[in-house]
């Protein structure tokens, strides 16, 4: 790993009978500006998936609502 580089820690737990799972990313040192676009966009297209992690929903629903705020940001 060096300087500038995107990092993202991902963990899990499986203890009596419970699943536990955390993940958060980090930049190595200070972010581009770019950079801090990515893990902003990234964070918000999370949120907006989750909120469609209900019933009567379905996955695709989802994926379209990450992929969908990806693109009114234009992020690229």
């Amino acid at each position: 790993m060096r300087e500038g580089d995107i990092v993202s820690i991902d963990c899990g737990v499986d203890a009596n009978g419970f699943h536990g799972d955390s993940a958060y990313t980090y930049c190595l040192g200070e972010p581009t500006e770019q950079q801090r676009k990515l893990l902003s966009v990234t964070k918000q297209s999370l949120y907006k998936g989750l909120e469609q992690a209900v019933v009567g929903k379905r996955i695709g629903d989802i994926g379209f609502a990450i992929q969908q705020h990806r693109e009114d940001t234009d992020f690229r």
